[in-house]
């Protein structure tokens, strides 16, 4: 029975670092290195910041690939690099290719923040990945837990705080692309989308344990009432 699965929280719904390594590599590090080659070796700006966006769409196709299975912010994030690369080189602009991936994500934060118009908030199914994976048992527990409105809370706040989160790292990118120079901004933006979502899975974190904890704490209160 659903009810019988060992609960989960949205503590151990999130990511750990180590599995996140491949895409901070291959997301972050990789296009920045790349510019800097490109553009030591010649390479004209536009193209040498276009070919970054490789490396980020590579990751995504294999992710694909070793699942089967395209999450919702793969597919859109897909899209925009296939439309900003186009676009990118249709302009011929600097500076446009610079903050397109500030579009991006904050596009992604404000699919977060309209997700609560949603029946069920997009981290809630971004949780359910970690929490649940593919089994059928574990996949009915957790939407079970949508019943109980103090889960619901908590899933609807994960969502505005990453929301905001990467809409104000988006507003931020593109005053660093506005004013500094384009070598500077490869690096320093990765940077940026890396600690936003570390310092976001860190705060999800903490504030599943601490959701934990009262849960915890009141469950013993309850019991004890109930023996008194």
């Amino acid at each position: 029975m659903a009810e019988n699965v060992p609960p989960a929280t949205p503590l151990l719904a999130t990511p750990n670092f180590r599995a996140m390594l491949p895409d901070l590599v291959i997301d972050g590090a990789l296009p920045a290195i790349a510019y800097q080659i490109l553009s030591r070796h010649g390479v004209a700006a536009v193209p040498a910041l276009t070919a970054g966006a490789i490396f980020p769409a590579a990751n995504i196709i294999r992710k694909f690939v070793a699942t089967r299975r395209l999450d919702l912010i793969g597919a859109i994030v897909l899209v925009f690099i296939a439309i900003g690369v186009a676009s990118s080189l249709l302009s011929g602009s600097v500076i446009f290719i610079l903050i397109k991936e500030s579009f991006i994500t904050g596009l992604v934060g404000l699919l977060f923040l309209s997700s609560l118009l949603w029946r069920r908030p997009i981290f809630f199914y971004l949780a359910r990945q970690f929490a649940a994976g593919e089994d059928p048992e574990r996949l009915a527990w957790w939407h079970g837990l949508w019943d109980r409105p103090r889960f619901r809370t908590i899933m609807r706040t994960m969502t505005v705080v990453w929301g905001v989160g990467y809409v104000l790292e988006a507003g931020i990118r593109v005053v660093f692309a506005l004013t500094l120079t384009p070598g500077t901004v490869v690096i320093v933006s990765p940077i940026m989308a890396v600690g936003t979502t570390i310092i976001l899975i860190l705060w999800t974190r903490k504030y599943g344990r601490m959701a934990q904890e009262r849960a915890t704490r009141e469950a013993a209160l309850a019991a004890s009432a109930q023996e008194s």
